[in-house]
């Protein structure tokens, strides 16, 4: 089938990417997260290594709803007027990083299910776009398998018929601090969790352009956030965006998102797959909605009927003036949508 797949993943979609047998599992307790997950007590041991992070796990872990959670660390620790709170938020992307970087390679052996996905899609359409809010590199590998990733450009560009759009960052990509002073780093603060907390908070604004990090699994945390740039040891702080619910709190390349606006443009008509995606921080809605003409097919997966319905229904009648139906819907894990209905769908669309 020719043409262009846009495929929206969020966290659903990397908590359910691998099918949990023995043999492939390494560690079960590193299963990716959704948001309300992201400080839960099976990740203690990276907690610990944040102590202003771990003192707020209690508070966050309390909340169950996903943009009560956003709101909260948006108005209470990014925009708080209080210091501690404040360096609180800092030290939330190194938390993430650390987390997601364990479960980028000790979580599964494979991705089998995002395996399927890529591998289905790219038989049935000329293009596919994968746009994901996770931080993590288990769709990355996939991807990597195929053509290599080894330069920022590479996600986007080369000739090859996928591309990967990672809107709120990427463990492996960081930024450099421009401190004009070389950070005092101790060789027992293993993964400079100290160091960071240390380095007053003006200096998290002077921040280089994003850089793409060694991603080897040999590779230490510390290597990647004590490296040199422009000839020079500095502090590298990851290039995440902790959730806060807001349009345009972006941490991709500046190049990537243009990219994206530019080929959602011209595009006109999209074929749209939306899996584990919530939509509470509308940033991919908004996209969609100012860059994309319209839909030729929409399929909205979501193991809550309640989440994929209220997607659907903002997708037809909010952004693209169709209407709704409740034949976009697939109310499945991403394990059966990809076992059990994702062939059948494509096979059923127009040519």
């Amino acid at each position: 089938m020719p043409g262009t797949m846009v495929v929206v993943l969020g966290a659903g979609a990397s908590y359910d990417c691998a099918t949990a047998a023995d043999d492939l599992m390494i560690n079960r307790t590193l299963q990716p997260p959704l948001v309300t997950g992201l400080f839960g007590f099976q990740f203690q041991p990276v907690l610990g290594v944040y102590q202003p992070v771990a003192q707020a796990a209690p508070e966050l872990r309390a909340i169950g709803d996903s943009k009560a959670f956003e709101q909260v660390v948006r108005e209470q620790y990014r925009d708080s007027a209080n210091t501690y709170d404040r360096r609180t938020f800092r030290s939330m992307p190194l938390y993430l990083q650390h987390l997601f970087w364990n479960i980028s390679w000790n979580y599964t052996r494979q991705a089998d299910h995002y395996e399927q996905l890529v591998r289905t899609l790219l038989r049935r359409f000329d293009e596919v776009i994968f746009v994901t809010l996770n931080y993590d590199l288990l769709l990355d590998r996939v991807l990597s398998e195929l053509d290599p990733i080894e330069r920022l450009g590479d996600y986007v560009g080369r000739v090859k018929p996928w591309r990967l759009i990672k809107l709120h960052g990427s463990v492996n990509w960081g930024r450099p601090m421009l401190m004009d002073f070389d950070p005092q780093v101790e060789p027992e603060d293993e993964f400079l969790a100290k160091t960071f907390d240390r380095v007053e908070e003006g200096w998290f604004r002077q921040l280089g352009p994003i850089q793409l990090l060694p991603t080897a699994a040999g590779r230490t945390l510390r290597e990647l956030r004590y490296s040199t740039f422009i000839n020079k040891p500095h502090l590298v702080y990851p290039s995440l965006s902790v959730p806060v619910g807001e349009y345009g709190e972006f941490s991709c390349p500046p190049e990537h998102l243009d990219w994206l606006r530019d080929r959602l443009r011209a595009l006109g008509q999209a074929n749209l797959m939306m899996i584990g995606y919530s939509g509470a921080d509308e940033e991919v809605m908004s996209l969609l909605g100012e860059y994309c003409e319209g839909l030729q097919s929409l399929c909205v997966v979501d193991p809550s009927e309640a989440t994929a319905m209220r997607m659907m229904e903002h997708l037809t009648e909010g952004l693209f003036n169709m209407v709704p139906s409740r034949d976009y819907v697939e109310t499945l894990t991403f394990q059966s949508f990809v076992q059990t209905r994702l062939s059948g769908y494509l096979g059923a669309l127009p040519d």
